[in-house]
């Protein structure tokens, strides 16, 4: 023997909104959030209802994702700060001035040394082209 299928469950949004107990505007704007159209009947299945009633709305969802976000950025500055402190990570701008100090008197020796004016103007260059920015 074949067993009969059931047919799906259809109910109109206000139907949705009077069995749950909720606001006609909370089914609706659930319906449009998740981008759901009703039926050639006018109505919705019973999954779309159940996803429009549990699932966030977008606003909700990015805020939620922005606060986790936050959490995210904060807990890896802490950490940043931990790892300067304990003396793993040294500050760009000391790095950068240290840098800066050291072409200086690079570009100081290749002036007094014994090279020719052109060889010690490619040295130079050289130098003014290595970048010293954070990647």
């Amino acid at each position: 023997m074949s067993q009969k299928r059931n047919e799906p469950i259809r109910v109109s949004a206000w139907q949705a909104a009077m069995e749950y107990g909720v606001t006609l505007n909370k089914v609706t704007s659930g319906l449009k959030s998740n981008n759901i159209i009703p039926g050639k009947d006018g109505k919705y299945s019973f999954k779309d209802i159940v996803t429009a009633l549990s699932s966030r709305s977008g606003l909700e969802q990015k805020a939620k994702d922005a606060r986790y976000q936050r959490q995210i950025d904060e807990a890896e500055t802490a950490k940043i700060e931990r790892e300067e402190k304990r003396g793993k990570l040294a500050p760009i701008e000391k790095l950068t001035a240290y840098a800066a100090d050291i072409i200086v008197q690079v570009v100081s020796l290749i002036r007094h040394s014994t090279l020719t004016e052109k060889e010690q103007k490619q040295f130079i260059e050289q130098l003014r082209a290595i970048k010293f920015e954070p990647k």
